[in-house]
């Protein structure tokens, strides 16, 4: 539901330049709960599908240990992230066109794949930017851990001290609960981003279109 108001809010607001309407939003959700249920359930089946193949590979490698075993492995990463990315695009494009365009789960799924070959290589190019951000956001959650994990080592030191456990454990529950509150709100925040980028990036290939970045830099160095 909130990924369908998350779609419908982007949208909204590069339609009409204006601030949204939540309550329309929210509803929007509501009304297009079972297919987003669908398209994300069909995302992490298949992703667990490719995580399985992958970890059966790395364990090849680690008890046989040859070079087939290693090639093979190397290979199916390849495959496998790549297959993940192009399917992120299609579960994001799709859940728009249900959303934005009201189109039925078949040729939303449809459409997307439309979509998606039509800007590929811009897609690719928003992807790799996500995750790069996603890396920054996985160092700012270890930047969290260790500060909000500072009261457990105080705890430790004055526990080491006055011999009482009590405030060792204490210090451990409040560090382990300001922990993912952090957590949470760095998820909750870049969520909604990441989701609102790539709504944005619909709106702007379906109804404008979008040029390559790369593209546009070739040729203007071949000028």
């Amino acid at each position: 539901v909130s990924q369908g108001a998350l779609i419908e809010a982007t949208a909204f607001s590069v339609r009409k330049k204006n601030l949204p309407d939540v309550g329309r939003c929210w509803h929007m959700g509501v009304k297009h709960f079972w297919s987003l249920l669908l398209i994300n359930i069909f995302r992490w089946v298949i992703f667990c599908g490719l995580v399985l193949v992958v970890s059966i590979a790395a364990l090849n490698v680690l008890l046989i240990g040859s070079f087939t075993d290693a090639v093979l492995f190397v290979l199916l990463f390849i495959l496998a992230t790549a297959v993940g990315m192009v399917l992120s695009f299609l579960v994001v494009y799709s859940a728009a066109y249900v959303v934005v365009e009201e189109k039925k789960l078949g040729k939303a799924i449809e459409h997307a794949w439309q979509l998606f070959l039509d800007h590929w290589l811009v897609s690719i190019e928003v992807g790799m930017i996500v995750l790069f951000l996603n890396i920054l956001v996985g160092l700012i959650v270890l930047l969290g851990f260790m500060l909000t994990f500072l009261p457990t080592l105080i705890s430790w030191f004055v526990a080491l001290l006055t011999a009482n456990a009590n405030l060792w454990t204490a210090g451990l529950i409040a560090g382990a609960f300001f922990f993912v509150l952090f957590v949470i709100f760095v998820g909750s925040v870049f969520t909604v981003f990441t989701t609102a980028v790539w709504t944005y990036l619909f709106m702007a290939m379906h109804h404008v279109g979008v040029k390559s970045r790369i593209l546009h830099w070739l040729n203007y160095h071949k000028k």
